[in-house]
């Protein structure tokens, strides 16, 4: 099972930071560049985290817990500012490990268990939504891990990566 969520309830608090972003210059990601990552463990008795981030850097984190799933209400909220050279190597780990190529859902359907993750990363003329779980998917990982990798520790996706 996947849990969407609607955007547009992030978008006050999106907008609310982006007062505060520091400008970019020369970075490789594109000017246009909307990153959505979302992920937790299968069982609903574990929270879902939930980052949005757009071009400038400016986002947000939404933890769910476990009494919140099925409403989707963000049990904490964390504004985010990341710099252009971390949304550089988000950009970076998605075209250097084929993100916009992969298949759209990826599932091992002999768990029951486990955990899930979904990237849905678009800009310059691209874009990809790509769904894994309990499974191991390097183009995708990849991607999580590079995420992840710019984030504060409280704020990271969890999800069942493969080591680079």
């Amino acid at each position: 099972m996947s849990f969407r969520l609607l955007r547009s309830s992030f978008a006050p608090l999106i907008a609310s930071t982006l007062l505060f972003a520091a400008p970019r210059a020369g970075a490789q990601a594109p000017s246009d560049l909307m990153v959505i990552a979302q992920g937790g463990a299968v069982a609903p008795d574990h929270p879902i985290a939930v980052v949005i981030l757009d071009s400038l850097g400016t986002g947000v984190y939404c933890g769910i817990d476990p009494p919140d799933r099925l409403t989707l209400d963000c049990s904490a909220q964390t504004a985010l500012i990341l710099t252009g050279t971390d949304l550089d190597s988000i950009w970076s780990a998605a075209i250097t490990n084929g993100f916009f190529g992969l298949d759209s859902v990826y599932v091992d359907t002999t768990l029951a268990g486990g955990t899930w993750a979904e990237l849905e990363i678009s800009g310059g003329g691209q874009a990809n939504k790509v769904f894994a779980r309990n499974l191991a998917v390097p183009g995708f990982d990849a991607v999580l891990i590079a995420i992840n990798s710019v984030l504060p520790p409280a704020n990271r996706i969890l999800t069942n990566e493969t080591l680079p």
